[in-house]
């Protein structure tokens, strides 16, 4: 199915009309990667056509790193860190134990856990289809896009 005109994505900075998608899909519009300059020595990027650039992939894992060296000066020894899933642990927890996380089995319909996973000086990232969607045209758009 086409996506639908006027129908809006909004799952990153701004929205995408059906129009982009349909032109991305075309091959009328360049891949970002060609359109960006990056000069990593200088720490600049230079776009040289119209595009955004979402952080939100990136941002709350380094956000959640940043949370961790902060909690570290306070000299706490331990702790589970969260930042809108992104979970970050570091030490144990007051009785020795890992910390221990639930895996959502991957159903709409019902919130329950699938697996438990232990963490110790490790981060997690879990990500699914079956919570954040949208439907356009008949056909159902996740959150993770291929680019």
């Amino acid at each position: 199915m086409e996506p639908q005109e006027g129908v809006r994505m909004g799952f990153g900075p701004g929205a995408v009309d059906a129009g982009d998608i349909r032109s991305a899909l075309r091959g009328a519009r360049r891949p970002a990667h060609e359109g960006l300059e990056l000069d990593l020595n200088g720490g600049r990027a230079r776009k040289h056509v119209p595009m955004t650039c979402g952080l939100s992939g990136i941002a709350k894992g380094y956000g959640v790193d940043r949370l961790a060296e902060a909690a570290k000066t306070f000299d706490i020894s331990g702790a589970l860190l969260s930042i809108d899933g992104e979970l970050r642990a570091f030490g144990l927890q007051p009785d020795g134990a890992p910390w221990t996380v639930a895996i959502e089995r991957p159903d709409p319909l019902e919130r329950a856990p699938h697996a438990i996973i232990a963490l110790h000086d490790a981060a997690i990232v879990p990500s699914g289809d079956y919570r954040h969607w949208i439907e356009v045209g008949g056909r159902r758009l996740s959150h993770t896009m291929d680019p």
